[in-house]
């Protein structure tokens, strides 16, 4: 409402969505808004169900019409959406979400409500293939595919046919779109905050082989971020190795590093993967106390950001 308000935006072609969580609180501002006249579109709404100790509003709301998307057996349970939101007049659509092709779908529900031909017709494009199907590398890879430009599509692997043009599948992984070599000037990899400059350390997963690790120590070795900041330091430590995280951070601590940033050296890890990580390290060099210490889940944040827009 705001938008439509303050900046050159076409109220009739706002949609507001959200999933989870987000889902229901759209769920409630299209019973209770008043002033936006736009779709709604509910992905998989959790904790919806608080929603039916709330009264009805006595006025009827100012919203288009709402899409609620669900697994079919999720949708029983969603069947008082339907009655209570056409009591005040908001016309309800209660349609199936298949878990396989849920992306695609939501995609294709957000480009139809905004009046745009599904996705999967947009003709020939930029593929751009998720590692692991995460909601932050998801995000990523979404900015990734709009800065490559129209047409480019944010897909699993297996959503692909397997006829596409290799040259427009891009495989947002270390590794594919990005070889280890692209880091070897420091682009590429996120530079710790500080007054002074920073320390960024690289945390190799389990499992790496041989050569690949090398590669990522011969990065530290090679002083490569040194190369974007003469106040940036790198450092690497090895998920299932020496040295570890928890030594690398010790050794900063003892030499008086003051802002130090710590990422998983692959696009995006899962949160389990950070928890992991966070309670691998002393709750001394936690706490703050010997420097100021942040996290970012993966590279592919710095990475989407170095494409530029056509």
């Amino acid at each position: 409402e705001y938008v439509t308000r303050r900046l050159p935006v076409d109220g009739t072609r706002v949609v507001v969505a959200g999933r989870g969580h987000g889902a229901t609180a759209v769920l409630w501002s299209a019973l209770y808004g008043e002033w936006l006249d736009a779709r709604f579109l509910a992905f998989e709404p959790r904790g919806a169900g608080v929603l039916q100790l709330e009264g009805l509003p006595e006025r009827e709301p100012a919203t288009r019409s709402l899409e609620v998307r669900a697994a079919a057996e999720a949708l029983e349970a969603l069947a008082w959406v339907r009655a209570d939101y056409a009591a005040v007049g908001v016309p309800v659509t209660l349609a199936p979400l298949d878990d396989a092709s849920a992306a695609r779908a939501s995609e294709d529900a957000l480009r139809g409500a905004l009046g745009l031909a599904p996705a999967s017709d947009a003709g020939a494009g930029e593929w751009c293939v998720l590692e692991r199907d995460l909601p932050r590398a998801r995000g990523w890879a979404e900015a990734f595919a709009r800065r490559i430009g129209p047409g480019a599509r944010v897909v699993t692997r297996a959503e692909l046919r397997g006829d596409e043009d290799p040259a427009r599948v891009h495989e947002l992984r270390i590794g594919g779109e990005w070889p280890l070599t692209h880091f070897a000037e420091g682009q590429g990899l996120p530079l710790a905050e500080g007054d002074f400059g920073g320390t960024t350390v690289l945390v190799v997963p389990a499992g790496t082989d041989t050569s690949a690790r090398d590669a990522w120590l011969a990065l530290e070795h090679a002083k490569a971020l040194r190369k974007r900041s003469p106040f940036a330091g790198l450092r690497v430590a090895l998920a299932d190795g020496e040295p570890g995280l928890p030594e690398v951070l010790a050794d900063l601590a003892q030499a008086g590093a003051r802002s130090v940033l710590v990422v998983p050296a692959v696009f995006c890890a899962s949160d389990e993967e950070m928890r992991a990580l966070w309670s691998s390290v002393p709750a001394a060099l936690r706490s703050g106390d010997a420097f100021d210490l942040a996290w970012l889940p993966g590279l592919g944040a710095e990475l989407c950001a170095e494409v530029q827009s056509p």
